[in-house]
């Protein structure tokens, strides 16, 4: 089993691949960036497709997207474009009939044996991996949700 994991900013994915044997490199595609020179509809639908090319390139079986943090106020705003790119990965895992679900960072944390009550970004090399470029904060919290996205069953989240 591959599992996928996916930390979204308001205008790219993070990604990492992890199976049993660790972290595998996937080139080039550890990021994926909302298209900026198309229409609205145009940038997600090509987004959407970019991110369904990497599900099959990897014979990925199930994509785990990193919950957002939520531990300040920040109005609806500040939220949508993050929104707006998690429902493109949504979209693109129905589309290729890929198990689909969000974790929650202490759902991460909890998985992976890792103390609290720190964050989850200072145990950026709880992996013992570090895949460069843009690792800490970005990939590597991709990299622990595909890595937790490996110990579960399902109904657990």
């Amino acid at each position: 089993m591959r599992v996928l994991g996916v930390n979204a900013t308001s205008s790219t994915l993070w990604l990492a691949c992890a199976d049993a044997n660790g972290l595998r490199d996937i080139g080039d595609d550890y990021q994926l960036q909302l298209p900026k020179a198309l229409e609205t509809g145009q940038a997600l639908a090509r987004a959407r497709d970019d991110f369904a090319r990497v599900i099959r390139r990897y014979e990925i079986g199930r994509v785990r997207l990193l919950s957002a943090e939520t531990t300040y106020k920040a109005g609806y705003g500040q939220f949508v474009p993050r929104i707006t790119m998690e429902t493109v990965v949504a979209f693109a895992a129905a589309g290729e009939d890929v198990d689909f679900l969000r974790l929650a960072r202490p759902t991460v944390r909890s998985r992976l044996g890792l103390p609290k009550p720190v964050s989850l970004e200072s145990h950026s090399g709880c992996l013992g991996e570090v895949q460069s470029p843009h690792w800490k904060g970005k990939r590597d919290l991709a990299a622990m949700v595909a890595a937790a996205g490996l110990k579960e069953g399902h109904g657990d989240e």
